[in-house]
């Protein structure tokens, strides 16, 4: 029996040995690869610029660059004698970022290995209890059988978590690979340049790369002990060269690719009057007072100024530019036609510093409230939007008559509708309440009203009304809105919203 588990075993290590060889990555290939000494950075793309070196040199520009957009600047005592420009390829070529990654997958491929190595062993071993020949003697036959069988089950046994270990490490090699595959660069190749110069002074490369961009982005938040509307302004940037930047980068509001040819002014001509659309309650812009000294206006648009560090594998940064406050008042106000919760607005004053157009997160007293957009907004500007939708304060909404796509044709309807709000604030407050009434967009058709109670504060030419109710805590008021449409009798109308 001994005999037989140490041919077992002996089969199982040479085994083993055979097996045991792996592939893995070869070894960084070595580029003279050139970080950017200043950054340029525009919603679409950025410029990037290289200082050069004087004399014989041959450098490599990181990944995603442009070969096309290169161009070389130099001082007045440099003379640039060549200038050549073309691709090579990486090969394993590993950002300085992702060497740690690079390590972990070579360390677990070998892991990987080596498991499935000892799990092929362990399978050819457990084969060859298939063929072992027994002896004629039934007792010894018998005894040899019930030594395989235990051998057998546990081959069997380590076979079984041999093939969950190898199963969680395929598992963790994947995951380390979509990360790897996620921030590598995109690009295999990369620009290659040789220069020859003579003189003494600096040579800058130019060039652009598609794999980077930024966005301003607004954290708002109201707080109302205070009284008070902050708005953070950070930049979010990506950037995917395969080279960290490290030092002065400049972020550009506008595009720096976009066709830029002034359109012509077309003629105005009169016809008959639009559809009346009902429009929003509020405008997506912003404005306060500004409180740093990182940012410049200039005929194109807003330049921000940071010193930092970007990773170049992809990762987002969030680096703050800006902080903006100002004492203001919210706005409580409701749309019934549309939900019965109330919206929180807030109105700015004018600023006197202009915003770019950006995603904001919305929050009072530091709990978030949702998302919004801020648009494009000059200085001299002031901006409303909304902070969201509060559930203690509800306006509900009831026709008169059913309406949904009906249609008339008696020459005369009688409609109209009542408004309940109820206040379940804490405390006394104003609720602004917006709604409407359909205005004729025909001579024949004539709408009039009945009676309107209370009398709104505000109306427009679009039939738009607008009440200001002043309610206690707990405290319900009502709107009674009735109206009269007068038509042709056999004609038909339709009262719809047009968007």
């Amino acid at each position: 029996m001994r005999k037989i588990r140490l041919g077992l075993y002996l089969f199982a290590v040479v085994l083993m040995a055979l097996m045991g060889a792996h592939s893995s990555w070869a070894a960084e290939g070595d580029f003279n690869m050139l970080s950017p000494s200043k950054v340029e950075i525009f919603p679409e793309g950025a410029l990037l610029y290289f200082e050069m070196p004087t004399g014989e040199a041959t450098v490599t520009l990181p990944p995603t660059i442009d070969p096309n957009s290169i161009s070389i600047y130099s001082d007045s005592g440099v003379n640039i004698t060549k200038l050549e420009i073309d691709k090579e390829y990486l090969g394993d070529w590993v950002p300085s970022e992702l060497e740690e990654l690079k390590t972990q997958i070579d360390s677990l491929q070998s892991k990987v290995a080596e498991t499935a190595s000892q799990l092929n062993a362990l399978k050819q071993s457990a084969g060859m209890f298939e063929n072992i020949p027994l002896p004629s003697d039934p007792r010894k036959a018998k005894e040899i059988i019930s030594e395989l069988q235990k051998e057998r089950f546990a081959i069997e046994q380590s076979i079984f978590d041999l093939e969950l270990k190898l199963e969680a490490q395929k598992s963790n090699l994947k995951y380390l690979q979509d990360q790897w595959n996620a921030l590598r660069p995109i690009d295999d190749f990369a620009a290659r340049v040789a220069i020859s110069s003579t003189g003494k002074g600096t040579i800058l490369l130019k060039a652009f790369s598609h794999e980077a961009r930024w966005r301003p982005v607004y954290y708002a938040n109201y707080d109302t002990k205070r009284g008070e509307l902050t708005l953070d302004v950070k930049a979010e940037i990506y950037q995917k060269t395969g080279i960290p930047w490290n030092g002065k980068i400049s972020l550009y509001t506008h595009t720096s690719k976009d066709e830029v040819g002034m359109p012509e002014l077309p003629p105005l001509v009169v016809e008959f009057r639009e559809p009346i659309t009902f429009k929003a309650l509020s405008r997506n812009t912003a404005s306060f007072e500004q409180k740093t000294e990182t940012r410049a206006e200039v005929l194109p648009g807003i330049v921000y100024a940071v010193d930092s560090t970007i990773a170049g594998t992809g990762k987002l940064a969030l680096l703050p530019l800006e902080k903006y406050s100002e004492k203001t008042e919210i706005e409580i106000r409701c749309l019934p036609q549309i939900d019965p919760e109330a919206w929180i607005i807030v109105e700015t004053k004018p600023i006197e510093k202009s915003l770019a157009k950006g995603k904001v997160h919305l929050s009072i007293d530091n709990t978030p409230t949702g998302t919004s957009l801020i648009d494009n907004t000059s200085a001299g500007e002031n901006f409303r939007f909304s902070l969201g939708k509060s559930p203690l304060v509800r306006a509900t909404k009831v026709d008169l008559i059913p309406k949904t796509g009906e249609k008339w044709t008696k020459g005369t309807l009688l409609d109209g509708y009542d408004i309940t709000v109820v206040n379940g604030l804490s405390q006394e407050s104003y609720i602004t309440i917006i709604d409407r009434i359909p205005i004729s967009s025909h001579q024949d058709i004539k709408v009039s009203n009945i009676s309107i109670e209370p009398e709104p504060t505000e109306t427009t030419e679009k039939g738009i009304y607008t009440w200001k109710l002043r309610l206690k805590q707990k405290e319900t008021g009502t709107i009674k809105v009735r109206y009269e449409i007068k038509f042709p009798e056999g004609k038909e109308i339709t009262i719809r919203p047009i968007y």
